[in-house]
């Protein structure tokens, strides 16, 4: 069940452009407005859009949110365009801490050694690293994306002692590895828009750890403890903004974002028949997490979403929104067991099989505005949505079987659940000021949360969660020349 609550809400991530991807942080304009308009800071590093910034030399941004930071460059060179973009906690090791004792080391009757005490416990502090990047060339109208995230941690060594445990060795690794690739056309194909975008992403999750702790003098082997790695690829595909309606200073437009994602295991787990017998290690397509038997897993995850979007300029303000249908559907299947193999039992004996199939009916509308209120100096951007709890409809397939060679199926049950939540509104604001015609400045405030019940906005408040006017929760800089 876990893994189809991952799968599940990735899915929900409307719209399926930025399904279960790293992708650059968007600008404050597109966070209030809801991404119903964009600024350079968007487009320079987008394979489709990039020849929206209009650059003579160079375009730089930076941007701080979060507690994270962000840069950007682009330039053109030779006729070709190099677009660079960095995110992240800029650490790539864990914070871990030990110090050197001397001491008998690994049991009571060794000699004097010194060895490493870890304060902190090495898999759980294998947390609190995120670094992204996105490389863009483009050439020939059309752009060609490379896009590296990271939030793995791994630890591998050996004669430790931590959380009151020695270890021969100690192996652990936890956290994301994500690696993608893009191309889109960055000009329209017809005189009303198209402007097709493919990407490819591999997301390895990984969970992992493995020891070789000391018995008294003796070890017995590597225990894999915990292993539930998984290998996801994503393929989206978008066949960007058609409009079909113009009409003075209205635009009507319509698009519709493709998604499909699957899963693959390679785990291992590690059993043993008696306490003093050595630890044996198995293969699984599955996963295992070092308390029940491990379970063998599939999923299937495939979306469509079409949206229809309508935009009204004016000389002093923009009002854009857009709606969003984006149903999909989810295939899993666990498989779980009785128990792990020993002298007795050799074989694992399936306990169940569950096959869920999933409909998901996810709606949402996009408002948003641009208000220059000092044109070409000050504007004003803000936005809204208003997100329906996804309709689902979950069929539920149950097999169980006896604890035998065989297999013997002993019951089954099946079941459908419909369901239908509340709705979600969000309200957001910011900031745009072009100090000269190079330099831009972009700030979003703090109000710009989701509902949460509040119901209140505050003008001095000082957290990101008072929803204050005055606090700014994102700011970036760029600079055109």
């Amino acid at each position: 069940m876990k893994r189809i609550l991952l799968v599940l809400a990735a899915v929900l991530l409307v719209s399926g452009a930025a399904w279960g991807q790293f992708t650059p942080r968007e600008s404050p304009t597109a966070t209030a407005t809801q991404w119903l308009f964009a600024s350079d800071a968007d487009n320079f590093i987008s394979p489709s859009y990039y020849t929206d910034v209009e650059i003579e030399k160079a375009y730089i941004m930076s941007s701080f949110a979060n507690n994270t930071p962000a840069i950007g460059y682009a330039a053109t060179l030779g006729g070709i365009y190099l677009g660079l973009y960095y995110e992240g906690t800029l650490r790539v090791v864990p914070a871990l801490t030990y110090v050197e004792e001397s001491g008998a080391f690994p049991y009571a009757s060794s000699s004097v050694t010194t060895y490493k005490r870890y304060t902190t416990v090495p898999y759980g502090a294998l947390t609190g690293l995120n670094n992204n990047l996105a490389v863009l060339i483009g050439v020939a109208d059309m752009g060609f994306a490379f896009y590296f995230g990271s939030t793995l941690a791994y630890f591998n060594e050996g004669d430790i002692r931590t959380g009151g445990v020695n270890y021969k060795s100690y192996e652990a690794s936890r956290g994301d590895l994500m690696i993608g690739l893009g191309w889109g056309m960055a000009k329209d194909l017809t005189e009303n828009g198209i402007r097709p975008q493919l990407r490819l992403d591999i997301v390895f999750e990984n969970d992992y750890r493995a020891v070789e702790a000391y018995d008294n003098n003796t070890t017995y082997g590597k225990q894999v403890q915990i292993s539930e790695n998984v290998a996801t690829i994503f393929i989206n595909a978008s066949m960007g903004e058609y409009t079909f309606l113009r009409s003075g200073g209205l635009k009507a437009s319509f698009d519709v974002d493709l998604f499909l994602g699957f899963d693959a295991y390679d785990n291992e787990y590690s059993w043993r028949d008696n306490p003093t017998d050595n630890w044996k290690t198995e293969k699984i397509q599955g996963l295992y997490d070092g308390t029940n038997p491990p379970e063998l897993e599939e999923a299937l995850s495939f979306g469509i979403s079409p949206s229809v979007g309508v935009l009204w300029e004016s000389e002093k303000i923009d009002l854009g929104a857009r709606f969003y249908l984006t149903p999909s559907f989810i295939y899993f299947k666990t498989t779980g067991h009785h128990n792990l193999p020993t002298t007795a039992v050799p074989n694992l004996r399936k306990s169940f099989e569950t096959e869920i199939s999933t409909f998901i009916l996810s709606p949402e509308i996009s408002l948003g505005t641009q208000i220059r209120l000092i044109p070409e100096k000050l504007s004003l951007v803000a936005g809204g949505n208003i997100r329906f709890s996804p309709l689902y409809v979950l069929t539920t397939d149950n097999r169980y079987f006896e604890n035998t060679n065989d297999n013997n199926e002993t019951s089954g049950t099946t079941g459908v659940t419909t369901a239908w939540g509340a709705v979600n509104t969000g309200l957001f604001l910011g900031l745009n000021f072009n100090l000269t015609k190079n330099v831009s400045f972009e700030a979003i405030t703090g109000v710009n949360a989701a509902n949460d019940g509040v119901g209140s906005i505050s003008i001095f408040g000082t957290t990101d969660a008072s929803n204050s006017i005055t606090y700014f929760a994102s700011i970036l800089l760029s600079v055109k020349f």
